[in-house]
């Protein structure tokens, strides 16, 4: 064997080596997490029974108190949902509002909301809930798209869509009937608001 092709055979052998061990040595992407890896397109995420996670049935309450169900709120295509779990992550949730809303007037099929899955609450501190974040939204607009639910099990919501704790508000891309195609967690910022736009035109692109 010629030295140049004993050299192509040993670059050839450390290139299996070196794939072998990122595979064996890479976490595993499990759960949710492979279904938010880049492709061409979206698919719905899944649970680990492999059905698509999907927003169950609930009501709640707008800032004016007004009365909301959803999925059935969802009237257009695809929705922007931001989701805090206790009033002081509801203060976070509003940073990724700024992008939901670009993102709404950029697609005419697609709206935003934020949803608040809060635990049940007696009627008084319910009504400082409402009465604070209707206080802190000046902008009217904004104010119809902002709801919170009071859930008596909480935990089965939070099942529901696989969220493995509260700790951190999430996002998500959900359609008219409440199935999740895209998460991210926590507070708003520029690599996640990058990825969930990019998230956005992929789904919105393979139709």
């Amino acid at each position: 064997m010629s030295k140049r092709w004993l050299f192509v055979v040993i670059v050839m052998l450390l290139l299996t080596f070196l794939i072998g061990a990122v595979l064996v040595l890479a976490p595993d992407s499990t759960g949710i997490d492979i279904l938010n890896a880049s492709s061409d397109s979206l698919t719905c995420l899944k649970n680990s029974d492999d059905n698509c996670l999907v927003m169950p049935s609930v009501t709640g309450l707008t800032s004016d108190s007004m009365e909301v169900n959803f999925p059935e709120q969802f009237t257009a295509d695809y929705h922007l949902v931001v989701m805090p779990f206790d009033r002081e992550q509801q203060v976070l949730a509003v940073t990724w509002l700024p992008l939901f809303q670009e993102l709404a007037n950029d697609y005419g099929n697609v709206q935003y909301w934020s949803i608040a899955a809060l635990p049940e609450l007696n009627s008084a501190i319910r009504f400082l809930v409402l009465t604070g974040i209707s206080a802190g939204i000046s902008d009217d607009e904004v104010r119809q798209q902002v709801t919170v639910l009071f859930l008596e099990q909480q935990d089965t919501f939070i099942d529901a869509l696989a969220i493995e704790n509260v700790d951190a508000i999430q996002a998500f891309i959900m359609d008219s009937n409440g199935v999740v195609y895209y998460r991210a967690i926590g507070e708003f910022t520029t690599e996640k608001g990058e990825g969930f736009r990019d998230a956005l035109d992929r789904l919105l692109g393979s139709q």
